[in-house]
């Protein structure tokens, strides 16, 4: 895991979320997931536009665990993707 980029607000930091996912998704096959800390309605919306524009379901949508959620405190959502045939499935 590694930052990608730094927004000043919670709406600019869900829209550049939003905005890799479709980046990602123009490139090819690819599996993603989302995680967050406390931020439940968050993540539901960066998965629905994930569903929609990867047009698979995900490998999981889940709250990180303890240990990245105190590094990154309560309101953080993050998104990972891979390329699907590392993966060998879209989910």
């Amino acid at each position: 895991m590694k930052p990608y980029d730094k927004v000043r607000t919670k709406a600019r930091a869900v829209q550049r979320l939003k905005d890799t996912a479709s980046e990602v998704a123009e490139r090819g096959e690819t599996t993603w997931t989302v995680q967050h800390s406390a931020a439940p309605e968050l993540a539901d919306e960066l998965a629905a536009h994930c569903r929609e524009v990867f047009q698979c379901e995900g490998a999981f949508l889940d709250e990180m665990s303890a240990v990245l959620g105190i590094h990154a405190g309560p309101g953080m959502l993050g998104l990972g993707t891979v390329p699907t045939e590392l993966v060998g499935s879209k989910f």
